[in-house]
């Protein structure tokens, strides 16, 4: 299984989520000059445009048959469970801010390439899935659960 989380969005420029996490999680870019990649003691985080045509069951979910932006979370072999976990928290923190900004925008956040954990679809609210939260599955340290109290908690579809 891969380590990577991964933040797609149909709502956002590659810059504006470059922007964004940048400033977020403290990473900086690797070029001056390029919105990506993002580089930090904890993270490394590669940005890039895919096309929907490409990717249509991806596309279908954010609700565009166009270009959407993919940012991938990779954690350094030296962090610890813990300190990626609470960077998980603010990587969450951040999408669910972001989506939040306005009622049309989608994203969804995807642990290891195959769990979607936390999803805004166009004109829907943000919701959990069941697993997130679960301190039997991806909540062992408990993290989570207190943090994310507030949102739907679902069986999200995955892709």
């Amino acid at each position: 299984m891969s380590t990577n989380f991964e933040f797609n969005t149909s709502s956002f420029t590659i810059q504006e989520v470059s922007d964004y996490f940048a400033g977020l999680l403290g990473l900086e870019r690797a070029s001056a000059n390029a919105p990506s990649p993002l580089n930090g003691p904890q993270w490394w985080a590669p940005i890039v445009s895919l096309d929907a045509q490409e990717f249509p069951d991806e596309g279908a979910r954010l609700g565009t048959t166009d270009m959407y932006t993919s940012i991938s979370f990779e954690p350094r072999k030296s962090v610890s469970w813990a300190e990626q976990t609470n960077g998980l928290v603010k990587i969450l923190q951040g999408a669910i801010n972001l989506l939040a900004r306005n009622k049309d925008n989608a994203g969804y956040v995807m642990f290891y390439d195959e769990i979607i954990v936390l999803e805004k679809r166009r004109g829907g609210p943000i919701v959990l899935d069941a697993r997130l939260v679960d301190p039997d599955d991806l909540d062992d340290l408990g993290a989570f659960a207190s943090e994310f109290h507030g949102f739907p908690v679902v069986s999200i579809e995955q892709l």
